[in-house]
């Protein structure tokens, strides 16, 4: 009979009792970090880096860097007067186009050797959709903007490098003097001269 009124009263004294609650761990603040991580890389998530130094706002009236449409790593398959057509190797910016591409080059395209691995930065016209790009640098004659007074402001803008334009793979320029070509066929030259004086 004791048994049973032991079991009584503990069964009567937890249907009485306070009623259970569960606890809630604290929030944890968002930036802090947990001291224990994941090993598999794909689930530790990289943080932001911003770097302050990075950003660059333009004064009032200077105008953006030119952002060229695709930047690609081709071979010369052949050069037909201005236009040289590539087999793209590899796509290092924009939008890939295909396997083949012509790029309009003007006199510039006596520069590139068929056969010849060129890293190509290319714009495309607006109206007529055409890819082009420049192997010689564009110089400012008899002083540029500076001879007609269009520098006179009081913000100074900064200059961009040109990102239209063909390189060689390892970023140097491809010659593009005067008297490039003339080595190849140093002989003849000779040849005229000699044959002009006698």
């Amino acid at each position: 009979m004791r048994v049973r009124t032991v079991i009584v009263l503990v069964a009567s004294a937890s249907m009485w009792a306070a009623p259970v609650r569960a606890t809630v761990p604290p929030p944890v603040p968002v930036d802090s970090v947990p001291l224990e991580q994941s090993e598999d890389p794909a689930v530790i998530a990289p943080s932001p880096i911003t770097v302050p130094s990075a950003v660059t706002t333009l004064p009032e009236g200077c105008a953006p860097a030119v952002e060229p449409q695709i930047v690609f790593v081709g071979t010369v398959l052949r050069v037909s007067g201005t236009v040289a057509v590539y087999r793209v190797e590899q796509v290092r910016a924009g939008a890939d186009l295909g396997g083949e591409l012509g790029v309009e080059y003007g006199s510039d395209a006596q520069f590139l050797s068929s056969g010849a691995t060129y890293l190509v930065g290319a714009e495309s016209d607006a109206q007529t959709g055409v890819l082009s790009s420049k192997v010689r640098e564009e110089r400012l004659l008899f002083g540029g903007d500076a001879v007609l007074g269009e520098t006179d402001t009081a913000a100074s803008c900064p200059t961009f490098e040109d990102p239209i334009r063909t390189l060689n793979v390892d970023g140097s320029e491809i010659p593009s003097g005067v008297l490039v070509g003339i080595t190849e066929n140093l002989w003849r030259y000779v040849l005229v001269i000699a044959l002009s004086v006698l």
